[in-house]
Formats: C-alpha cells, sequence, structure tokens
C-alpha cells in the first residue's frame, strides 16, 4: 500500500521535480527528514508537519495523506456507499427544503438517540445506512435532535474521508444550534464544526473554539453546558498546538483541567456522550503535547491514565494512537506497537481507516526489518 513519503515524493516531482533540500527549506525542515518519510522510514505523524509540508507543495493535507483513502477496507465501502445521497441531504438541507417526514418526531428522536450510540461506538459502517434519511427527518423538526445528528453525521463523513461535506454539515448543525439559543447545543455544535476543520485552518479553530468559550461563560451554572465547555477547551487546545501556540494551548488545556476537576466523571458519556472529565482531560493532554512534539510528556501522562472510565471507543481510540505516536518519535518502537494494537482492539474500524497510524506501523516494520538486515 502506497505511504505518505511516497506521495510527498510523487507531488515534488509534480511541482517542477524540485529536490529534497527545496521541500524541506520551504516546509522549514532537514533534508534528512524528509528522505526519511520518503523512504517509510519515518511516519509523517504530527499534523503541523503535514500542514508544512503540504503547504510547500501547494497541495491540501487529504491530498497527502492520500484521502479517502482505501475504498476495498468493508467497512469503511458500507460507509462509504451512503456519502452520495448523505451529500444530496446536505443540499437539501443547505437550501433550507424540508421534507415531511413519515415517522413521528419522538421516532426520529430515537433514531438519533441510536445513531449517538453508534457514533460513541465508532461503528462507522453501522452509522452510514439510513443516515441521509435521519438528517432530512431531522432537520424537518430543526430541535436539539438536529444538531445532535449533525455531530454523529459530521463525524461519520469525516472518518471516511471526506472533509468539505462535513464541514457543511457541522455548519448546518451550527446554524440551528445558534436558532435555539442554548449554549450546550451550541458549544456541541461548535465541537463538531471545528472537528471538521482540516490541520491547515487549526489557528482559526483555535481562536473561533476561544470565541464560543467567552460566550458561554456566562451559562456554565448548568452541568450540559460545563461539559461541552470543558470539551470544547481541549479541542481548542489541540488546534492551538497543530498551529504551534504551545502557551494558548497549555492556558485551555489548564482551564479544562479545572472544570473536569469540579465535574468529576460521568457514568453515562454526560452531555452529548462527550464523556468529559479527569480522564477525557488527560487523554486530550498526551494528544496535545504528542502534537507539540514533547513526546517525554505525552508518554508521562499516558503512563498515569486508566482510560477504562471513559467507555467510549471514539475518543480511547486517540488516546492509544496518539501515545503510539509519541512512542514511536521518542525511538519505543516495541512499545508503539503495543499501543497501537491496544487501538485497533478499541476502534479496529478508526484505526483500520487512520492513514497516520498505517504510516507508522508501516514505518516500524521497515526500521525493523532494517536492522535484521
Amino acid at each position: 500500500m502506497e505511504h505518505t513519503g511516497q506521495r510527498i515524493r510523487y507531488w515534488r516531482r509534480r511541482r517542477g521535480g524540485i529536490s529534497q533540500k527545496v521541500l524541506a527549506d520551504r516546509a522549514g525542515l532537514t533534508q534528512g527528514y524528509i528522505s526519511q518519510i520518503e523512504s517509510g522510514q519515518r511516519a509523517l505523524d504530527r499534523r503541523a508537519t503535514q500542514v508544512a509540508i503540504a503547504r510547500a507543495l501547494n497541495v491540501t493535507v487529504a491530498q497527502l495523506l492520500g484521502q479517502p483513502g482505501d475504498p476495498t477496507d468493508p467497512a469503511k465501502a458500507v460507509a462509504m456507499a451512503a456519502i452520495p445521497e448523505i451529500r444530496s441531504a446536505y443540499l437539501e438541507i443547505s437550501v433550507e427544503e424540508r421534507r415531511k417526514p413519515e415517522r413521528p418526531r419522538e421516532a426520529v428522536r430515537e433514531a438519533v438517540a441510536r445513531s449517538t450510540i453508534l457514533r460513541n461506538n465508532a461503528d462507522y459502517a453501522a452509522l452510514a445506512p439510513g443516515m441521509a434519511d435521519l438528517l432530512r427527518d431531522a432537520f424537518y423538526f430543526g430541535g436539539p435532535e438536529f444538531v445532535e445528528l449533525t455531530f454523529n453525521a459530521r463525524f461519520l463523513v469525516k472518518g471516511v474521508g471526506f472533509p468539505d461535506l462535513a464541514s457543511g454539515i457541522a455548519d448546518a448543525g451550527l446554524r440551528c444550534a445558534r436558532n435555539l439559543e442554548h449554549s450546550e447545543w451550541i458549544g456541541l455544535a461548535e465541537i463538531s464544526r471545528l472537528n471538521a476543520m482540516p490541520p491547515e485552518n487549526a489557528a482559526l479553530a483555535g481562536r473561533l473554539a476561544s470565541r464560543t468559550a467567552a460566550e458561554m461563560q456566562p451559562f456554565l451554572g448548568a452541568t450540559a453546558v460545563r461539559q461541552a465547555y470543558g470539551n470544547l477547551l481541549c479541542r481548542g487546545a489541540i488546534a492551538n498546538a497543530i498551529a504551534g501556540q504551545s502557551g494558548t494551548a497549555s492556558d485551555l488545556l489548564d482551564e479544562a483541567y479545572a472544570e473536569a476537576r469540579s465535574l468529576g466523571e460521568t457514568e453515562d458519556g454526560g452531555f452529548g456522550r462527550l464523556w468529559f472529565g479527569p480522564t477525557s482531560a488527560a487523554i486530550w493532554h498526551v494528544s496535545v503535547a504528542s502534537e507539540l512534539g514533547d513526546s517525554d510528556t505525552a508518554i508521562r501522562v499516558a503512563r498515569t491514565v486508566d482510560p477504562r472510565p471513559v467507555r467510549a471507543p471514539n475518543r480511547i481510540v486517540y488516546f492509544w494512537t496518539d501515545y503510539g505516536h509519541a512512542l514511536t518519535a521518542a525511538g519505543n518502537d516495541a512499545e508503539a506497537v503495543r499501543a497501537f494494537s491496544e487501538a485497533e482492539m478499541v476502534d479496529p474500524q478508526r484505526t483500520r481507516m487512520d492513514p497516520m497510524v498505517l504510516d507508522s506501523v508501516a514505518a516500524i516494520a521497515r526500521r525493523a526489518h532494517r536492522k535484521a538486515i
């Protein structure tokens, strides 16, 4: 299977045959680093570096990572089969066209709740069928259930490699949330919008997170608002980490930790099944440190985390993958393989569709083969 380094070489040649040295200079990296990535000896596992190389080559990060990826993966094939109809439903929603559902509103709400459980379990193959009609039905009623569903639909389409469609769906959810004028739903919809944004727009995502968090502060008396607020702070922290704003990322993470300690763990996932609490904040800490290139901190924090209180495969998978990336960066390939294996056991669909994980595992295998020769 083609790895990211091969795509970098392809685009380098398409851009006038620029040398590794020229690409490295444009991206603020070293020629040796580019050479290791192109040969597959090293994985391109930090989003900030992906953005730097993509910009230097005048391509998108999605193009660099080869998204939407391998269509032959069984779970992905099922999910991708639903994309054309989901896109059609989104276009209807974008022009405010409403179809009266054949099912009552309570049935729509129940279907949305089931989709949230599937999103929580990261079951793309089960989440996709029927999503288009459910979007149309929930949009007709225009209540909180539509905001919740757009969160789930965005998760689905972004996960299988359609970021532009994900952004459109997330924006529709945010418009609805602002019409509802309930801070917890605005927070959830903003989280969805930020998750849909490509890493090229990380600085913008960081600013939007802080802006919406400030809007929510007068309403933090409600637990649901605080749970959405805390998760939004974490999302802002990772966005700032990708943008290289380590100070702001740290400040947002500190505030999120304070909220998490005050709230404690949730037994049922809390508002939106965001699972915000001390364990979730620590998982975000691992992700932020790994993205900032602070592998020592990421590994140190990860070794103190028991992820079991967060009963959400779609969150736990990122703990194990980001821990694995940090271990890989630190040269601990054996432990990294164990971390990636844990990720696959927790969430096999997401792990097998993640180009960063696939590249990292392939790079580890190549290094092991090279050492054995």
